[in-house]
């Protein structure tokens, strides 16, 4: 169980760190995307405001080049509109101009390219309009022409050698750029990208990066007549690419942990059929000390197999060497049984042996003993047969004598009969 456990929690350590390495790649990307985004909005800014410098610098020289035309002076000297009709205004489609008037020093208008001699564009009192153009000639602003954000362009046009302050010597050209759908969408085209549109709500909004459906936007300050802020134009860009790659990476990252999760429980089921079974029936096998549960296990061709083979012939070597051992253990009792047996047998043997010997030493003993006395007896005997003694006296002489001879032959008998 500890080694199941241990697998266990490594595939799910693992399964742990695979989401975690998703987690980790998946905020660098969301980071490095916001990097991206910034550099982004960064480069929209940038070509915004040189487009829009470009178009301003282009429609300011198409201003200045008309406030010094001779030819349009002397039309206009000669109101000659027939000429401003059919050659001047068609210029003006060349540089996206669709407003133009001539006015005088009173503000009355000399023409106007759609003949509309009505003057709409005074924000202003007309004196306190004409002498700012005065002072500032070339005004370049942003007014509302019929609900359309307009760039408006004045300038005065002299028409003798006196000082420009003198508004009876002036004329003012007055050219208009709607900024409709049709003007925005170029601006678009030439940007690579980017759209275009104009908000009038009188205050600057603030530029925005939304990380998550990777949409820029910048917004560039549109000054009126006073130089006040009129209206923005924003300059929005969606970075598909990267909301692509987002899209992308969620789906492959699923797939790829769903993958992952088949291949972590394909590796777990392959563990445990494969090595944690057969790891489970060695362990029983091994505690038991029972070669029967390798039965199925022997069967099988690889290393497992071969384990419960070598340890199967493990269990049988051992259960006869302890067989063996058993009948060597019963051996050794039964000898050292016999051992002391034989111990005890020697010990009264020897007993035996020393109390024949003592017996025998002691008859020895005796024997020598009791053959001096009788030796004294035969040889006191014979001494009295060489007396004169009457015949009573020689008859018991001679009776002595036979005993003590008897006695003496029975003691040599018993001495013979010991050393044997």
């Amino acid at each position: 169980m500890k080694t199941k456990s241990a697998i266990v929690y490594i595939s799910i350590l693992f399964l742990i760190l695979v989401v975690v390495f998703f987690y980790g790649f998946k905020q660098a990307t969301l980071s490095k995307n916001k990097m991206l985004l910034n550099n982004r909005y960064v480069e929209l800014k940038k070509s915004t405001n040189t487009l829009l410098e470009t178009n301003n610098r282009n429609f300011e020289n198409f201003v200045l080049e008309n406030s010094y035309d001779k030819d349009l002076k002397k039309a206009i000297s000669i109101n000659d509109t027939n000429w401003l009709t059919s050659n001047f205004v068609p210029t003006l489609s060349s540089y996206n101009i669709d407003y133009v008037w001539i006015l005088t020093n009173n503000a009355e208008v000399l023409f106007a390219r759609d003949g509309n001699r009505i003057n709409p564009i005074f924000p202003v009192e007309q004196v306190t309009f004409l002498n700012n153009i005065v002072e500032n000639p070339y005004k370049n602003f942003y007014a509302t022409i019929n609900g359309i954000v307009t760039q408006l362009v004045i300038a005065p046009m002299e028409f003798s050698q006196k000082n420009n302050a003198d508004n009876s010597a002036l004329v003012f050209l007055v050219f208009g750029k709607k900024y409709d759908e049709t003007y925005l969408k170029n601006l678009s085209d030439i940007s690579a990208g980017a759209n275009f549109a104009t908000l009038q709500n009188g205050k600057l909004l603030q530029d925005s990066i939304n990380t998550d459906q990777n949409i820029i936007s910048y917004h560039h300050k549109l000054e009126d007549f006073l130089g006040a802020n009129f209206a923005s134009l924003e300059s929005t860009k969606i970075l598909s690419e990267i909301t692509v790659y987002n899209d992308y990476f969620g789906k492959y990252s699923l797939i790829y942990l769903f993958l992952f999760l088949i291949l972590g429980i394909a590796y777990y089921t392959f563990l445990g059929v494969k090595v944690l079974k057969p790891v489970s029936i060695l362990s029983v096998a091994l505690n038991s000390k029972d070669g029967s549960y390798l039965e199925k296990l022997k069967i099988k061709h690889d290393e497992f197999g071969n384990i419960a083979a070598l340890l199967d012939d493990s269990f049988t070597n051992t259960n006869k060497l302890n067989a063996e051992i058993a009948l060597r253990k019963k051996s050794e009792a039964e000898l050292k049984i016999a051992a002391v047996e034989l111990q005890n047998a020697t010990v009264e043997k020897i007993i035996a042996e020393q109390g024949k010997k003592a017996k025998g030493d002691f008859l020895s003993t005796m024997s020598h003993e009791i053959r001096t006395p009788i030796n004294g007896v035969i040889g006191i005997a014979n001494l009295l047969k060489t007396e004169a003694l009457n015949p009573s006296q020689h008859d018991l002489v001679d009776t002595l004598v036979f005993s003590s001879n008897y006695l003496l032959s029975i003691l040599t008998d018993i001495l013979d009969f010991s050393k044997i």
